[in-house]
């Protein structure tokens, strides 16, 4: 995003090398503070479009050797100035228990 009250969006693949299991999959901004709202959705291969509507998590089956795509959409409330080491989104995939089985982010800002 390039200004404060503006809209960004990226994408997200994730490949399961592990078991098959139920993720849950969210997004969050970590220990900052960020004056943003996060959500997402699985996209579909035939549609390249989300199957449901864009929700602040997500609980999806990940068979063992099967990708997913995500949409992450982010929307600025506020400034947020450009930290990459500290101004980031986080997008963290977990199993039934609790445990982070993967994590990716990426650096926001909105001037």
């Amino acid at each position: 995003m390039t200004d404060a009250g503006g809209q960004g969006a990226f994408a997200v693949t994730a490949l399961n090398v592990g078991a098959s299991d139920t993720l849950t999959v969210s997004a969050d901004t970590g220990s900052a503070a960020l004056p943003l709202t996060v959500t997402l959705c699985q996209t579909s291969i035939v549609t390249a479009g989300c199957s449901s509507p864009p929700a602040s998590s997500l609980t999806i089956p990940m068979p063992e050797g099967v990708g997913v795509g995500l949409a992450v959409f982010v929307s600025a409330t506020g400034r947020i100035p450009l930290n990459g080491a500290v101004n980031r989104i986080f997008v963290r995939f977990r199993d039934g228990a609790g445990v982070t089985r993967g994590v990716t982010s990426v650096a926001v800002r909105a001037d």
